[in-house]
């Protein structure tokens, strides 16, 4: 499905249209209630196989759907090849690490517009290059000395490349990206986000951002539970000190994701206060970021609500899929404890 122009295009990680959810549903209602706009949609996702046919019918005003897999097999990959590499662009990419690690660091726009428009390109630097290139090999083994020294350069290497295999993915998706749009909003941080951001960079029209949860804290809270259940040393109590380490590492890979899609979009929104202030703690420009509440058209449930008796029976209520992000366990536990207090109560 392709078409030379969508007035907004919407980039989505892991949602719409194969996924149901209440990011999805909000997408497809987002859709249908702007039937004078037309939308493109670029969806990113882990590997093909992990997603089966559409979950939504797409809507007559959707004119653009590409999707795109960073985990799937690259059948096209060339024999590994030594080169020299770009010297001055990785002292470029040195400087945007060192905003990422010292947040009231100044933000060097032009550095950064250089550093993304130029990833994935011979002008800059391309995936081979980071994989193969002396410079690459420098900065790799200087960057193991000066912070964790101490752990495996394997691990620590292995885990850099996992975590630019994607980012140079997304650099060729955006490089060879051929539609139009009036602007590109984005439904999360992470790999939508910086999408969104290579996008915006490369093409100058505007990214908004739209947070229904905080993408870094959802990750955080993936990446500990991964940690702490595949990574301590059984040995004794204590967990491993080098997977503490890369644990920290991914969370501020992500988080520093966050800071420079932040920085590039204009408006942030959140769907609550306490989201707002969260995205602010974690980078966001004040000014830019506001709230939108999902909304509820609560009159169907006034002729339900008025059946209820005088005495509210106590009964919790959990509205969520089950997976693990929706932490359907914590509930179960907190159940126990509240009945042992009141035991009337029901969830």
């Amino acid at each position: 499905m392709a078409n030379s122009h969508a007035d907004i295009t919407l980039l989505l990680e892991g949602t719409y249209p194969f996924v149901r959810g209440g990011v999805s549903g909000w997408v497809h209602q987002i859709i249908l209630g702007l039937p004078q706009f037309t939308f493109g949609l670029i969806f990113i996702g882990s590997k093909s196989s992990d997603y089966e046919d559409h979950k939504y019918p797409l809507p007559d005003n959707v004119v653009h759907l590409e999707c795109h897999y960073l985990w799937n097999p690259d059948a096209t990959k060339a024999k590994p090849k030594a080169c020299q590499g770009n010297s001055h662009y990785f002292m470029e990419t040195k400087k945007l690490h060192e905003w990422f690690q010292e947040p009231n660091m100044a933000y060097d726009e032009k550095v950064v517009q250089r550093i993304l428009t130029g990833m994935g390109q011979k002008s800059g630097c391309t995936a081979e290059d980071f994989l193969h290139s002396e410079a690459a090999w420098e900065q790799v083994c200087a960057s193991h000395q000066r912070f964790c020294p101490e752990s495996s350069f394997t691990d620590y290497m292995w885990t850099i490349r996992a975590m630019h295999e994607p980012i140079f993915k997304l650099a060729a998706i955006a490089h060879q990206y051929q539609q139009t749009t009036g602007v590109f909003h984005t439904v999360s941080t992470g790999y939508a986000g910086f999408l969104g951001t290579m996008l915006s960079n490369l093409t100058g029209r505007p990214l908004i951002l739209t947070e229904h949860g905080i993408y870094t804290k959802e990750r955080k809270i993936d990446l500990q539970s991964i940690f702490i259940k595949e990574h301590r040393d059984y040995l004794s109590d204590a967990p491993d000190k080098g997977m503490e380490y890369y644990e920290k590492l991914w969370i501020s890979y992500f988080e520093s994701l966050g800071r420079l899609i932040y920085y590039n979009s204009n408006p942030i929104i959140s769907l609550y206060e306490r989201n707002r202030q969260r995205q602010i703690s974690d980078g966001a420009d004040a000014a830019r970021t506001q709230v939108i509440p999902n909304g509820m058209k609560i009159a169907q449930f006034i002729a339900l609500r008025e059946q209820r008796t005088d005495k509210i029976p106590l009964v919790i209520g959990l509205l969520g899929r089950i997976v693990p992000i929706k932490d359907i366990k914590t509930f179960i536990r907190a159940m126990r404890s509240v009945v042992s207090k009141l035991p009337e109560a029901q969830g």
